[in-house]
Formats: structure tokens, C-alpha cells, sequence
């Protein structure tokens, strides 16, 4: 089993975020810690590639466009290492 770097966590989180998801929901399916889900988030949110909104009382993370075009860029760029 291959290990995932930092970016390719990152990738992970915002494709599995692209159609909005709880925190919950985007630890299990990202396959992350609960610290590992706040700090990431928190990085996200900052930098602007995802965005949290509040849904009765749970906050939602959807990836923004700019979140978006990094997961196409990262998969691009991936795809041509491995070729």
C-alpha cells in the first residue's frame, strides 16, 4: 500500500468534498483522523479551496472552483508522472 503525501491528501479531500459533505462524512470517505479532518479543513478553508456553511448546526465543506481546478491540476500532473 502506497503512502499519500500531503497533496495527494488534499486532492483527496476536495474531490471527496466537491459536492458538499459533514465532517464526518468527509473523515470516512477521505480515510482521515478527526485532527487530521480539523487541520486540514482549517487549511482549506483559509486558502480558500473549500468552503464550510452552517446546516442546521453541522457545518458542510464543499470544494470551491478554485478547490475544483487543484484536483484537476493534481490528477493532470499525476497522470504525467506516471507516463
Amino acid at each position: 500500500m502506497e503512502r499519500r503525501d500531503r497533496l495527494d491528501i488534499i486532492a483527496d479531500i476536495l474531490d471527496k468534498a466537491k459536492d458538499g459533505v459533514k465532517k464526518t462524512e468527509l473523515m470516512y470517505k477521505a480515510n482521515l483522523s478527526f485532527k487530521q479532518a480539523q487541520d486540514y479543513s482549517k487549511v482549506l478553508t483559509s486558502c480558500k479551496l473549500l468552503y464550510a456553511s452552517g446546516n442546521n448546526g453541522s457545518v458542510v465543506y464543499e470544494a470551491s472552483e478554485k478547490g475544483n481546478d487543484f484536483v484537476k491540476r493534481h490528477r493532470n500532473l499525476k497522470g504525467f508522472l506516471k507516463a
